[in-house]
């Protein structure tokens, strides 16, 4: 069996003071979309859902491009595959109140 590859979601994203949009080209590798190749022009880095190939995908309390790039194409890929997405994480603030 041929190792699974999706089609290419390009996604354009803007860094803080950027005045042109910088694009990237996410192709997953696994039927679950766990993992995906993220290229940005001759590049390409190896993401999953909290890790990244590349240097400094930790910046203080934002994570990199290429993990940004992966969760806006992962939206996506899982409309195309019918998966389910993540529920959004709750905010730290928000407590259940029970009676």
């Amino acid at each position: 069996m041929a190792p699974f590859r999706s089609q290419p979601y390009p996604v354009d994203l803007y860094q803080p003071g950027a005045v042109d949009a910088t694009r990237f080209q996410v192709t997953f590798t696994d039927r679950k979309g766990e993992l995906a190749l993220v290229a940005g022009g001759e590049v390409s880095y190896t993401t999953g859902a909290r890790s990244c190939t590349c240097v400094d995908f930790t910046l203080g309390d934002k994570v990199c491009l290429h993990i940004r790039a992966r969760e806006r194409a992962f939206r996506r890929f899982a409309r195309e595959y019918r998966l389910q997405l993540p529920s959004p994480p709750r905010p730290l603030w928000a407590e259940d109140i029970g009676e």
